[in-house]
């Protein structure tokens, strides 16, 4: 595959170059398959399209002079987003390189060698790297997201991860950042898509009638939102938002995941006690506000709504959270 670096035989420099922290000797074709690998996982947030836009136009020459402005604004333009698309790359290369170059592999199995001015690591200062590493390679995609949105580039725009992305109630880290205040990922919005597409299906669409919600989605595609259309957006998006992080939570990194989620209280934890604490807390959260919302489209259509507190069941699941 094409992969955006190493143009010119200058991958050490650009390693170097984004990498501050990795030394000077580092090897940049020992990356070369980790590389391969942590770009499909790249691809899979923003697509191939602006993938293969940008690394062609990397890899490809620059506009001659007589070429015409607009060529040579977007082709400035892609450049740009080069090394907005090299970090998250090397960061996850990095990281499944550092696993596996811990220890040397020979015939005679794992080998591990301490030189006269260095030790190993202990396991908690792997951990804590590891870790550290993980947010960098996230922030590094948050920014890349962003800047593709400043680009405007077809490309991106007219991609299904964005059209995807846009069809959602929540579809904006602004959005989600209006419930959640500390919630500032672009990159995990999109990892939680598929997780508020099933909410919008199964919790929100019982409640507020399949014309309000088609209603709803074409005001937001066209960008015409009344007054009243507003309010009951931000009660629709209360119950999607901690739904969402209540289930990504559980299955995704933790490096992905704001600092806290209840605003100034205890950091999100990946030990299970406190993991079960704060997926008590957004199930809760999400509960309250789902019911809100029940007894506003009560009170706008004068009925009773009545909200199924177990829309989604696990199938081979007998056990029932009842709290």
């Amino acid at each position: 595959m094409k992969i955006v670096f190493d143009k010119n035989e200058k991958g050490s420099e650009e390693l170097k170059s984004l990498l501050g922290f990795v030394s000077a000797d580092f090897n940049f074709n020992n990356l070369n398959t980790d590389i391969e690998h942590a770009t499909y996982d790249v691809i899979d947030v923003i697509g191939s399209d602006i993938y293969n836009l940008i690394t062609d136009t990397y890899l490809g020459d620059e506009p001659l002079e007589e070429a015409e402005q607009a060529q040579k604004t977007k082709y400035a333009k892609v450049m740009a987003l080069v090394p907005k698309l090299q970090l998250p790359i090397l960061c996850f290369a990095l990281l499944n390189y550092e696993a596996n170059n811990a220890v040397s592999h020979d015939g005679n199995g794992r080998l591990t060698t301490v030189g006269e001015t260095e030790k190993l690591p202990y396991e908690w200062m792997i951990a804590r790297d590891e870790s550290t590493q993980r947010k960098r390679a996230y922030k590094g995609l948050d920014i890349l997201l962003r800047e593709l949105d400043a680009s405007e580039l077809p490309e991106w725009t007219d991609s299904d991860e964005y059209k995807a992305n846009k069809a959602l109630f929540i579809n904006s880290v602004k959005d989600f950042s209006k419930i959640i205040k500390t919630f500032n990922s672009y990159h995990l919005l999109l990892r939680l898509q598929s997780f508020m597409e099933d909410i919008e299906q199964s919790c929100i669409l019982p409640i507020i009638t399949a014309s309000v919600f088609n209603d709803l989605k074409t005001k937001i595609k066209s960008n015409n939102l009344e007054p009243a259309d507003k309010t009951l957006l931000f009660l629709i998006q209360k119950p999607i938002a901690y739904k969402a992080l209540a289930d990504g939570y559980q299955v995704l990194p933790l490096e992905m995941f704001p600092y806290s989620v209840d605003g100034h209280k205890k950091k999100m934890a990946d030990n299970s006690e406190d993991k079960e604490k704060q997926i008590h807390f957004l199930e809760t959260k999400y509960k309250f506000h789902l019911q809100i919302l029940a007894d506003e489209i009560a009170k706008l259509n004068q009925v009773e709504v009545v909200v199924d507190p177990m829309p989604i069941l696990e199938k081979n699941n007998k056990f029932v959270d009842l709290s």
